[in-house]
């Protein structure tokens, strides 16, 4: 399996995440598998001329990314319990993101501003000692809000199938030029990660649908290449307002080829 890695993904904490995400989404078998009217099959057999043939896929290694990440409003996920004791690391909290395709883990999935414990972390607890305006507390809009000091990051990752038909198993993955690579659905669930007590979730923020028509693919593999970025559409709960903001979009690492056994 290390052949179809190890030139995807650099061995780097940033892409170490999407590395993860791989792995699990191929050797689960849960692969998303796209198949065009010409090529659908229904078994991992095609016939050609009266023979047998495996049927080949064409591997889509994607990840997501977000960036333009702020945070305004009222946040309460790290403050002070029962007696005003501060258990974990007041105000300041690292967040994660559960999202269509991976899960939160402690691992810069949406990069704040204050350095912590080799990760950039936000205000999470803006009442108290800890309200704004405060050049400690916050770093943006007069020390009222926040707004991340990193740039683009990456926060899940997947692989996805598409049919090659047999006819045209030679092209490789050039049979992937002009066609779209399309996502519905997706969201980025946002929480305060707490090693020692249950995660806080901060906000749910709804995108539209990203998409990319793919190009400039050769027989061996396919250039890096994204769709465009995308703000939010929606949020929830409602209740509190927005608080937090970030913009998405999916990008294409690389394209291999498989058979049924890795791609069904």
């Amino acid at each position: 399996m290390y052949r179809l890695f190890n030139h995807v993904i650099s061995c780097s904490r940033t892409y170490l995440l999407v590395l993860i995400a791989s792995v699990l989404s191929f050797s689960s078998g849960s692969l998303a598998i796209a198949e065009d009217s010409s090529s659908k099959s229904s078994s991992p057999i095609s016939q050609s001329f009266g023979v047998q043939v495996p049927q080949t896929y064409a591997v889509v290694y994607v990840s997501f990314q977000n960036r333009n990440r702020f945070s305004w409003g009222e946040h309460d996920q790290e403050c002070p319990g029962l007696g005003g004791i501060c258990w974990h690391s007041c105000p300041f909290g690292n967040w994660g993101v559960d999202s269509n395709f991976f899960y939160r883990v402690d691992l810069d999935q949406f990069k704040g501003w204050k350095l912590m414990d080799e990760s950039y972390e936000w205000n999470s607890c803006t009442s108290g000692n800890w309200e704004a305006p405060n050049a400690l507390w916050y770093n943006a809009d007069n020390y009222t809000h926040q707004q991340s000091t990193q740039g683009v990051g990456t926060y899940a990752g997947t692989t996805y199938c598409w049919v090659i038909p047999t006819l045209q198993v030679d092209k490789g993955c050039s049979y992937l030029n002009g066609k779209t690579l399309t996502f519905t659905g997706s969201y980025m669930r946002v929480w305060e990660l707490d090693p020692f007590d249950d995660d806080e979730e901060i906000k749910k923020l709804i995108y539209p649908n990203l998409q990319r028509i793919i190009s400039n693919c050769t027989v061996d593999g396919c250039p890096s290449q994204s769709s465009t970025w995308k703000g939010v559409s929606g949020y929830s709960p409602t209740t509190g307002g927005q608080v937090i903001d970030a913009q998405i979009r999916f990008v294409i690492e690389a394209c291999d080829l498989a058979d049924a056994s890795q791609c069904t």
